[in-house]
């Protein structure tokens, strides 16, 4: 996704955001007390992220530049599917930071505020998106769905990968630990060696200079 243009990516957001506003009123309302705020939201697996934004006027949801993420008040930074399921309600917001499958950086109560407005309002981010594509909202209900099994699968794998390649850098820091710790108690034993030598190295001393007069 990279070398694609923000551009289409732009408009189907702010599409989408106004459909999902539409779909969920309540929320939206609920939404209002964060007035002059930003909130950035950086999926850690794709290369862009998304802002946020609420004024008086209302509110917008697009690609993020160098200026929103300087006027942030808040990033959540996270996998694509877990702050998927977040927005969506299938998962405990809590359980996930506190496993450091998040991160929030900023104003922790302006998250809380699109956290408590969004639980339980019954997002749904395929359905709500492709809302607004009218009579297109089918093909690309099911396209999405493809696109979403495939980056799961994609990401289980990857998580598969970078588990062995770490099991493996684990075994081997073991094994080092296992030899470090091995010379330290080597060099313990020379340490306590050469203090019993010189505990006893005076009296020879004294032994030699007896003999030498």
């Amino acid at each position: 996704m990279r070398p694609l243009p923000t551009a289409p990516l732009a408009a189907l957001l702010r599409a989408g955001w106004r459909a999902m506003a539409r779909r969920h009123p309540e929320a939206f309302n609920r939404l209002a007390v964060l007035h002059d705020a930003t909130i950035v939201i950086e999926p850690v697996d794709l290369p862009f992220a998304l802002v946020m934004a609420f004024s008086e006027e209302g509110h917008d949801l697009r690609v993020a530049d160098e200026d929103d993420r300087a006027q942030a008040v808040a990033t959540v930074r996270g996998p694509l599917m877990v702050l998927t399921d977040l927005l969506e309600g299938r998962i405990d917001g809590d359980a996930m930071f506190f496993s450091r499958a998040l991160t929030i950086e900023g104003d922790t109560e302006a998250v809380l505020v699109l956290r408590n407005a969004l639980d339980g309002a019954g997002v749904d981010i395929t359905a709500d998106l492709t809302a607004a594509l009218g009579p297109l909202a089918r093909p690309a209900t099911a396209l999405a769905g493809g696109a979403r099994r495939l980056f799961e699968r994609l990401a289980g794998d990857l998580d598969t990968l970078h588990g062995a390649m770490t099991s493996a850098l684990d075994r081997r820091a073991s094994g080092q630990a296992a030899t470090i710790k091995r010379l330290e108690v080597r060099v313990s034993e020379l340490e306590s060696r050469v203090r019993r030598a010189k505990r006893v190295a005076p009296p020879m001393t004294r032994k030699a200079e007896n003999s030498s007069d």
